[in-house]
């Protein structure tokens, strides 16, 4: 579920959109939709669906994109952490958990839950039809990239792209060490001392082609007709977020 503070960043985005999407998104209707990639247990879908309900008096639909199937494969079980994940999801308790956690949000009814892997799902959707996508699946560089390609083609003009764990930005950390470990999952980066995800650092730097604007490791960025820009809302400040009733 991420770091609790960024599912307040996630939120606020949601409130600060919903205010300002006639400005933003060409031909907006008063539905927003989402596109979640990666919902595991619900945390961040449960962030969504709540914020879509109470900043868009509940006008709108998440669509959840999740195989809650085993993603890591042996040759990538790096941590203790990671036995357990596979473990839960082999046994089906992840995806059932899930279904228990909308319901009991009561969210259910604005979630639509497509069952598969990002790559067969995505290029079923519709183009230019989302107000926001969030991408929080595998972790892998080719996985984060494809998931990043594919995404572009769903987001309307003036929507936000947006996603989790880039807890260091590509400037920041030791490249040459990243290039040689970027199928990894999870790295400590030598002279920083600090964990990240190498392949979101180095797929969302190559898609965007430098920073992003990004939030206690939550980033995000505007569709436009020129390209992609930064979110710039002042509001996106840790002291202005407030965290979600559920991870209260």
């Amino acid at each position: 579920m991420g770091r609790v503070v960024r599912h307040g960043y996630m939120s606020k985005l949601i409130e600060l959109e919903c205010k300002q999407k006639s400005s933003y998104a060409k031909a907006s209707k008063d539905e927003y939709f989402v596109l979640e990639i990666g919902s595991w247990a619900g945390g961040s879908t449960i962030t969504f669906a709540e914020a879509i309900k109470k900043f868009n008096k509940g006008k709108g639909k998440l669509i959840a994109v999740d195989a809650w199937q085993s993603f890591h494969g042996n040759e990538h079980i790096e941590k203790p952490s990671h036995l357990i994940m596979e473990k839960a999801l082999k046994d089906g308790k992840i995806f059932n958990l899930f279904l228990h956690n909308i319901r009991s949000a009561g969210v259910s009814d604005i979630v639509e839950i497509k069952k598969g892997w990002s790559r067969d799902v995505l290029p079923t959707l519709p183009k230019e039809f989302f107000d926001l996508i969030f991408i929080d699946g595998s972790h892998f560089y080719k996985d984060v990239l494809l998931d990043l390609k594919n995404s572009a083609l769903l987001l309307k003009d003036g929507g936000v792209i947006c996603g989790d764990d880039l807890e260091l930005q590509f400037n920041e950390v030791d490249a040459d060490f990243l290039a040689q470990s970027k199928d990894n999952d999870t790295l400590r980066d030598p002279a920083l001392k600090k964990d990240y995800h190498p392949g979101v650092s180095l797929a969302v730097y190559e898609f965007f082609g430098g920073t992003v604007s990004s939030w206690k490791g939550f980033w995000a960025m505007r569709k436009t007709d020129n390209g992609w820009e930064k979110i710039n809302y002042s509001e996106m400040d840790e002291s202005k977020v407030e965290i979600p009733k559920h991870l209260k």
